[in-house]
């Protein structure tokens, strides 16, 4: 007996602690299920930070040089950095993203980059501010968004019931990061009348200054006596407009000129610098909204938080807000994970069901019972074990649980198969024979487990953000198989011990072939089959036939993808319930002529039957979710700039999916506005995985900046005839004219104006200047004192020829005696990504694969010519081109977005597949002590293709199903599973080579008695993957599963004991 019969043996021995064993393994599952985060998508720990550096006046040319290069290659050397990109503004502003790879500790990458900084800081140049440093964590994400919305309440009182609503959800467990949208702040205005400046010859600095000096707070000391000491605090502060209007500027003998005689001072909402509006079809157009978003803090159930929240809020509904004001959820992503999840849990119950049925068919009543337990129970301690290894339950998870199921029963199967026989045989049973019969298959199970969970495991290596969403998978897959082996070994032999008995052994053993015995059919097949490989194997020509005829099948199958028979995606898109459509106008345009073009858009979209609701933010940027996080939307915050959310019904109470709706509104939305010159839109879909900047990008590199604009320049009408391409755009902004105001210094010194004191009346004149806090009692948010002019002085540039400025004797020197004001052309922000000036030419995509839009791509850019005469192509690849100019100048060329992507993770995966198929190779060398062998056995992994091209090119002609990602990962658990299947076979052909048995009759008796197991996985296998096909990203895997299982099953019965008769025939024969 091996060490796994003694391993049941122990067990079987120790009934009380088995069953107690049992018992604590389901109530230990049950709490670590109850207490484990569920999430809607696993998590991706991926540092992401911004750094921010601002250089006031400082040209683009020169804080490139002294900042943003310095800055990258500081950020470059520290350890853990995989790509850093940059942006460099005109005026002064430079933005550094950093990316850590995937799985790197977050706290520690933050601790690291944060000293980098600081230690460097030393060397920066004079007049830098210091680096501010923000995280860019998925984490930090929002799951709930409240909207208030009201008809009478007006949008300051709106936007401080807000903040009461924030305040109090502030209070619930597990929320962090609540931030208030929309409504307006309430501020002191302080409205210059430049007229009267220019009468009275006063500066803005001197109203400012004035300000300050009436509006302060010092703690002043402390009186100390002899008891006790006394704090003393002086204050100054202003309270009200009226206090502001007396104010003395400027005193003298002859007059006090105070602030009221140089402008009018009154409260009012902040001037409108962006838009945030919420539509509803049953919802007053008039109405106003101020919005509340929150995030849940890292490892908190989601589903919990939410749930904490929305009851918090129905209370705040009752107890807190007025009447005329309403309160609802507009995004609640814990729901939508509970939803997922729930949903994906009725299925795995289902595939369960659907398991033990087939169970109750192939098998007796007992062994079917002994069987179906080993299944709740290995899910329950793979629920335990992942509580401990710091798993969460999303949906990964739960499908890699139901991809398990058909591999989880085949070792209980077969364990107690094996019992029932022995049982029968033996003349008389003691515990001892169920162990004997767990150690004459165990070694085999355990072997066939191995190369199983062999296959699964480099998944785990998958390089980028794959790796962590596809993580669950070569966890929760092999941990099944291990924890189900373990419990054929132990529970399972025990509970047999108590319920199989001698009868039961001898009704199985007088009916050999008991999987026919429900049905004359299975006889029939069976009895056929064994007629059929035997003629096989006698007219050995005919099994030759068989075997090439298999070969070339394989071989032609495998061409399906070059001719496109069976179509490549990285992933289908998901059918979600929301999408976002991104607005911009030409660069320049007005905050309310963005506003006139969203409304229009917000018109047309909530005609159709399908959106409910439309949250539009102009100017602003919107509430962050995990898509826009990496579409960087948090920059979407110019005048010419809306991001419009567009909420879907529920997808069971709509007849199109969300991928066919973006399609049909995006040619709709395109036609209504084609009239609107320079307006881009963008429709923008939540990916089925891992986000990326856009879904088509081709990325254009050089040093030399004018060539590369030209080349971007040149590259977009070939985007644009790609079929499908949608959405274009080019990060290179539209150049507009820009007022440039030159001091001349010679000019100020002999009129006696500080050439400061020019640069800053004009920053408040064209810009608020914030003067100081206005203070109030009971204020939740920071109320300020701020210096304006009127609006309408501000529309045209008349005010810069009037403007003049007061010297320091009180005489008025017109701007333009000692400033020169012309127009130029705006300088727009240089973009590099790893070192290199980049410009992104970027798209979405139609109703196609971006795998074939990037086939196009590679075949366009190969033919491609640079504008440069005789440049060369240097190198290239799938991912792009390289080119060189005669002068030796560098332009990449490359392509991004999802085919980066695709590629990155085939590739992956292909490797994945690789280093399984190699461990397996050795594995069973080691085992069976045999090269031949085990290559023999290796042999059945490419079976499995025969079934799933052909399926697929079937299911892309009729539903146009893409072989994915998923797909990819059902090819290789198809390996495990035909390996597993080999191995058994193996080892009961070598089981019978002791025996007097001529080798035709061996392999027919072993591939007869091993039909039923095969069968058993295969159905149950099959079946249980059909209640993961509506999923539209899953699906992938479960046809992979049902047609791969389906034809390689078949096949092995056949291809495999053929091939050992050709390989092994004539040393059969010298055995014997």
């Amino acid at each position: 007996m091996n060490w796994t019969g003694h391993l049941a043996k122990y067990f079987i021995h120790n009934g009380k602690l088995t069953g107690i064993l049992m018992l604590g393994l389901f109530i230990w599952g049950g709490l670590s299920f109850t207490l484990t985060p569920k999430k809607y998508n696993p998590t991706i720990i991926a540092p992401a930070f911004k750094v921010t550096v601002n250089v006031p006046g400082a040209s683009r040319d020169e804080i490139l040089e002294q900042v943003t290069k310095p800055l990258e290659n500081v950020i470059t050397d520290i350890a853990g950095v995989e790509d850093v990109y940059s942006a460099t503004m005109q005026g002064g502003r430079a933005e550094v993203y950093v990316n850590f790879f995937v799985g790197e500790n977050l706290d520690s990458a933050k601790i690291a980059l944060n000293d980098r900084l600081q230690s460097d800081s030393l060397l920066a140049p004079l007049g830098i501010q210091a680096p501010a440093v923000e995280s860019l964590d998925p984490e930090d994400v929002p799951v709930v968004t409240v909207a208030l919305t009201s008809t009478t309440t007006s949008e300051i009182e709106l936007r401080k019931w807000a903040f009461e609503v924030r305040d109090q959800l502030s209070r619930v467990d597990g929320t962090s990061r609540l931030f208030v949208v929309g409504g307006r702040k309430q501020e002191l205005r302080v409205e210059i009348d430049p007229e009267k400046l220019s009468h009275y010859a006063v500066s803005i600095q001197q109203i400012e200054n004035a300000l300050k000096q009436n509006n302060i707070y010092l703690p002043s000391g402390q009186i100390k006596g002899d008891q006790k000491n006394i704090q003393i605090q002086t204050q100054a502060w202003v309270m009200n407009a009226e206090e502001v209007s007396e104010i003395v500027v400027v005193t003298n003998d002859s007059i006090n000129i105070k602030i009221k005689d140089l402008a009018q001072v009154y409260e009012s909402q902040e001037e409108i610098n962006d838009y945030v509006f919420h539509h509803k079809k049953e919802l007053d157009p008039k109405s106003k909204v101020a919005l509340i978003s929150l995030a849940k803090l890292r490892g908190t159930n989601i589903s919990d938080v939410t749930n904490r929240v929305e009851k918090t809020l129905e209370q705040i509904k009752g107890q807190v807000l007025p009447a005329d004001i309403k309160a609802e959820v507009l995004v609640n992503d814990g729901t939508t994970a509970h939803d997922e999840i729930s949903s994906l849990m009725t299925n795995l119950l289902q595939s369960i069901a659907i398991v033990i049925a087939v169970l109750f068919l192939f098998l007796n009543a007992k062994a079917s019972l002994l069987v179906a337990i080993s299944i709740p129970l290995t899910l329950s301690t793979v629920f335990g074990a992942a509580y401990i290894a710091g798993q969460d339950i999303n949906r990964i998870t739960l499908f890699a649980l139901i991809l398990s199921l058909g591999l989880l029963v085949d070792n209980a199967t077969v364990v107690i198969e094996n019992i029932v026989r022995k049982v029968g045989e033996e003349k008389k049973i003691s515990k001892d024979t169920f162990a004997e019969a767990v150690g004459e298959v165990g070694m085999g199970l355990f072997m066939s487990t191995v190369t199983t969970v062999l296959s699964f495991i480099p998944m785990a290596y998958i390089s980028g953000m794959m790796g962590p969403y596809m993580g669950p998978i070569p966890f929760f897959v092999p941990a099944a198989l291990i924890f189900a082996l373990l419990i054929s070994y132990s529970i399972n032999p025990w509970m047999a011990s108590v319920l199989i008995t001698k009868k039961d052994g001898e009704l199985q053993t007088n009916d050999k072939h008991h999987i026919t015995k429900w049905t004359q059919l299975g006889m029939t097949i069976v009895l056929k089959y064994r007629q059929f490989i035997r003629h096989l194997m006698h007219q050995s020509h005919k099994g030759k036939m068989v075997l090439i005829a298999t070969a070339m099948t394989l071989v032609f199958v495998a061409t399906f993808p070059a001719f496109q028979w069976v179509k490549f995606r990285m992933l289908p898109k998901a059918n979600v319930d929301q999408f976002y459509v991104y607005v911009d106008l030409p660069m320049g345009q007005s905050l309310n002529q963005t506003r006139d073009k969203v409304q229009l858009l917000e018109t047309e979209l909530l005609k159709d039957e399908n959106i409910t609701m439309i949250q539009s933010y102009i100017g602003t940027a919107p509430i962050l979710d995990f898509n826009g996080l990496f579409k960087a939307v948090s920059n979407r915050r110019q005048p010419h700039q809306a991001t419009m959310r567009i909420g879907l019904l529920p997808d069971d109470q709509r007849e199109l999916n969300s991928e066919n709706i973006v399609i049909a509104l995006r040619q709709k939305m395109l036609g209504i506005t084609s009239h609107i010159k320079g307006l881009k839109l963008k429709f923008v879909e939540d990916p089925p995985g891992p986000p990326v900047m856009s879904t088509v990008q081709i990325r254009v590199q050089s040093s030399d900046e004018e060539l590369m604009k030209k080349e971007a320049l040149a590259l977009m009408p070939m985007l644009k005839n790609v079929a499908e391409t949608v959405d274009h755009d080019i990060s290179l902004p539209e150049v507009t004219e820009d007022f440039v105001i030159t001091v001349d210094h010679l000019a100020c010194s002999k009129m006696k104006v500080a050439p400061g004191q020019v640069v800053d009346t004009l920053n408040a004149l064209y810009s608020s200047r914030v003067a100081g806090i206005y203070h109030r009692q009971n204020l939740r948010e920071q109320e300020f004192i701020t210096l304006r002019i009127k609006p309408e002085l501000r529309k045209n540039e008349e005010l810069l020829n009037t403007i003049s400025i007061p010297n320091m004797m009180r005489i008025n020197i017109p701007l333009n005696k000692i400033a020169k004001i012309e127009k130029q052309k705006s300088i727009p922000p240089l973009m590099r990504e790893n070192h290199r000036n980049t410009i992104y030419l970027s798209g979405e995509m139609g109703n196609r694969s971006v795998t074939y839009a990037g086939i196009d791509l590679l075949k366009n850019l190969y033919d491609y010519k640079l504008s440069t005469k005789d440049a060369k192509l240097e190198s290239w690849n799938l991912f792009g081109m390289t080119y060189t100019t005669p002068d030796q100048k560098e332009v990449k060329i490359t392509i991004g977005g999802e085919w980066e992507l695709t590629l990155e993770v085939f590739r992956d995966l292909m490797m994945a597949m690789a280093v399984a198929i190699m461990a397996i190779y050795l594995v069973l060398v080691g085992q069976f002590k045999s090269f031949g062998d085990a290559l023999l056995i290796m042999t059945t992994i490419p079976l499995s293709i025969i079934g799933i091209m052909p399926g697929f090119a079937i299911m892309g002609k009729l539903t146009g199903e893409y072989f994915t990602a998923t797909s990819m990962i059902g090819a290789i658990a198809l390996a495990g599973i035909a390996v597993n299947n080999a191995i058994i076979l193996l080892e009961y052909i070598n089981s019978l080579k002791g025996k007097s048995t001529n080798l035709i009759d061996a392999l027919t008796e072993a591939t007869s008695t091993r039909l039923r197991p095969i069968a058993l996985t295969t159905i149950t296998t099959v079946l249980g993957s059909l209640t993961i096909i509506s999923d539209p990203v899953w699906s992938g895997l479960a046809w992979a599963i049902i047609w791969g299982l389906g034809v390689s099953s078949s096949l092995i019965l056949i291809v495999f004991p053929l091939l050992y008769h050709w390989v092994h025939g004539k040393k059969w024969e010298t055995y014997h």
